[in-house]
């Protein structure tokens, strides 16, 4: 009985096929989503089994938690109303710091020699 071959993905092909966008992003889903790490063929030539992929995707949620669609979506309208105000030319309400008013900011200037000469000395 013949043994099937496995089929080897490389990065450019996990590109292809839209499950990473970058190296970067690849290397997130290894630590954090359980992505799986590949095999080595040569130092710089890492390849995945189709199985090994097909296995992690259909692990993956169907979902997401409703709560933070819920918060996502909020933050999009949000910006959407910030945008159409800027078209319309309607005010924004500045973001309210909170630095306490009434201190001077930046660097304090330096006393001059002149400015010390006009004071007055001591008594009388």
């Amino acid at each position: 009985m013949a043994k099937a071959l496995l089929r080897l993905l490389r990065f450019a092909q996990l590109v292809e096929r839209n499950i990473v966008r970058s190296r970067q992003q690849l290397d997130n889903l290894k630590k954090n989503e359980g992505f799986p790490p590949g095999r080595l063929l040569s130092p710089n030539c890492r390849v995945w089994t189709e199985e090994e992929i097909d296995d992690w995707f259909s692990d993956r949620p169907v979902e997401r938690d409703p709560k933070s669609q819920e918060q996502k979506l909020a933050a999009l309208d949000k910006a959407h109303k910030k945008q159409q105000a800027l078209r319309t030319g309607q005010p924004t309400l500045p973001k309210q710091s909170n630095k306490p008013t009434g201190r001077p900011r930046g660097r304090p200037r330096k006393i001059t020699a002149q400015a010390d000469s006009a004071a007055p000395e001591g008594g009388a």
